[in-house]
């Protein structure tokens, strides 16, 4: 029907089947990773960030993200998938979201290049900002050797082009938020 996902006849047999599958994508692991940190240092005060990522690598989104019927209620549908809000339909045809469906069909079990997203990404993975007091204040003191307070973060933003919902690390390409982290604190040395 107008506005499905469109599958190609690879074997020219007349058949869009399992016999028409091909390679498409990346690897579904990681075969390309980085990683920097980045340091700056005034007086008593310090910054760190450190970034990483991962390239060259996709994972399958389940079709329980994907497609409507693939939730038990609308409710859980509706705040699972944003993408559906921009499906096909007779006003909105300029988009690469499919026709939704109500009820499950082989045709949209079938990894496909709409199904199978680029999980490259670079995280920013954690940032810290660093007081430590001076000598002469802990000479004063005569107790510690050092002490610092500090404020960090880890997991603080994920820059990717799969939907903000998902993890990209994630065996698994489910709705499960990326967990973000703050700390504040202060560290002794005797």
């Amino acid at each position: 029907m107008p506005g499905d996902l469109r599958m190609n006849d690879y074997n020219a047999d007349g058949v869009v089947d399992t016999n028409d599958k091909v390679v498409i994508g990346n690897p579904s692991y990681a075969s390309n990773s980085y990683a920097f940190s980045l340091g700056v240092q005034y007086r008593n005060l310090s910054l760190t960030v450190m970034l990483n990522g991962m390239f060259g690598l996709s994972k399958a989104i389940s079709n329980n993200y994907l497609y409507a019927y693939g939730t038990n209620t609308s409710t859980g549908f509706m705040l699972k998938n944003n993408e559906q809000k921009d499906s096909w339909t007779p006003w909105n045809t300029d988009t690469d979201v499919p026709i939704m469906h109500t009820a499950e069909t082989d045709y949209y079990k079938t990894t496909s290049t709409y199904s199978l997203r680029n999980s490259s990404f670079l995280r920013l993975r954690n940032v810290e900002l660093k007081y430590k007091f001076g000598e002469a204040l802990l000479d004063r003191t005569g107790f510690f050797e050092s002490v610092e307070f500090y404020v960090n973060g880890n997991n603080l933003y994920t820059w990717q082009d799969l939907p903000s919902a998902f993890d990209p690390e994630a065996q698994k390409l489910e709705v499960y938020p990326i967990t973000k982290r703050y700390n504040f604190g202060c560290r002794f040395s005797f």
